[in-house]
C-alpha cells in the first residue's frame, strides 16, 4: 500500500491501516468504526473502513464508505482507485473505468490504475484499449503480471479479437 500519510492523521487511522497491512481486517474495521464515531469527517477513516470491508469480501458495502470518503475528499486518488477495484469485482467495469480515469488524472504514473483499467477493458472485450493500458502501466512498473497480461492481450489481438 502506498503511503497515505502526511504526518497529520489521527493515531487511530494509522493503527487501522497498520492492521490492514497485517491482514487483520476485522480488527481494522473495528478500529476505523470506533475512530469515526469520534471523528466522522476523517476521509482516511472512511477509506480504511471501505478497504477493510472490501478485504473481507463485502464490496457492495465498501462502496458506501468509499463514496463517503470521496465526498469529503474528492481529490483522494486512493479512494477512486479502491472504488474502481470494488466496482470491477462487482462486474461494473464501465463505472470502474471512470474511477481509474479519475486516478490517472490525479496521477498519470499510477501503474496499478493503468493495470486495473486494462483489466476492466479486457472484461469489456476491448483488447486494443487493454493493450494500451498495459503498455502505459509498463512505463511505470516492471511487474511480471503486467507484461504477462499485455502479452496475453496482444495474442488475442493477433488472433483477430478486438
Amino acid at each position: 500500500m502506498m503511503n497515505l500519510f502526511k504526518g497529520e492523521e489521527a493515531p487511530w487511522v494509522r493503527k487501522g491501516f497498520d492492521l490492514l497491512m497485517m491482514k487483520k481486517h476485522g480488527e481494522a474495521l473495528e478500529t476505523f468504526a470506533q475512530g469515526l464515531e469520534k471523528e466522522p469527517k476523517d476521509p482516511l477513516g472512511w477509506l480504511g473502513r471501505g478497504i477493510a470491508l472490501s478485504s473481507l469480501g463485502d464490496d457492495r458495502k465498501a462502496m458506501e464508505f468509499f463514496d463517503y470518503a470521496l465526498r469529503l475528499a474528492p481529490q483522494m486518488g486512493r479512494g477512486w482507485f479502491r472504488k474502481g477495484i470494488s466496482l470491477a469485482r462487482l462486474g461494473r467495469h464501465e463505472q470502474a473505468l471512470s474511477c481509474f480515469e479519475k486516478v490517472l488524472k490525479l496521477d498519470p504514473a499510477h501503474a496499478l490504475a493503468w493495470y486495473h483499467k486494462g483489466m476492466s477493458c479486457e472484461a469489456l472485450e476491448r483488447c486494443r484499449d487493454a493493450f494500451d493500458c498495459y503498455e502505459q502501466a509498463m512505463r511505470f512498473s516492471d511487474a511480471k503480471e503486467i507484461r504477462e497480461r499485455r502479452d496475453s492481450v496482444l495474442s488475442l489481438i493477433q488472433q483477430g479479437n478486438r
